[in-house]
């Protein structure tokens, strides 16, 4: 993470989170979901559940505003971000399948914004579940 402005060009994001894809169903219009029925669909809508939750990192303050991608589509979170679970409207990926790999959109100066967390709070708080792959 960026700890001061001027820094901003010589430091490069390093985590680039995912998450694997639990399940993808098919909800009629009117379904809720997430906790307290925090998003209604408003038409039928494809969602994916992911392997994704605030005991991870990804925290509540992404409900409705954070997102995912695959295969170049992005895949805005609807209803509440759980302990252990993120749903995804994936209506415009029509590969994505149970088992997939989503991108998660964790642009440490967007996530700032939605959180009033620094970026180097952000990085310290994605969980210890993660696999990490090291590259050099």
């Amino acid at each position: 993470g960026v700890p001061r402005a001027e820094m901003q060009s010589m430091i490069k994001q390093v985590a680039f989170p995912q998450a694997q894809v639990l399940q993808v169903r098919t909800l009629p219009a009117g379904s809720p979901v997430g906790y307290n029925a925090t998003h209604i669909c408003k038409s039928e809508t494809r969602v994916a559940t992911i392997a994704l939750g605030y005991a991870d990192g990804y925290l509540r303050a992404f409900s409705g505003k954070g997102g995912a991608s695959f295969a170049g589509e992005s895949l805005p979170v609807i209803g509440r971000v759980s302990m252990d679970m993120v749903t995804l409207d994936v209506a415009a990926a029509a590969g994505l399948r149970e088992g997939d790999w989503v991108d998660l959109e964790y642009d440490l100066q967007r996530c700032t914004a939605a959180s009033g967390l620094s970026q180097y709070e952000l990085l310290t708080i994605l969980g210890f579940r993660y696999l990490h792959h090291w590259i050099s």
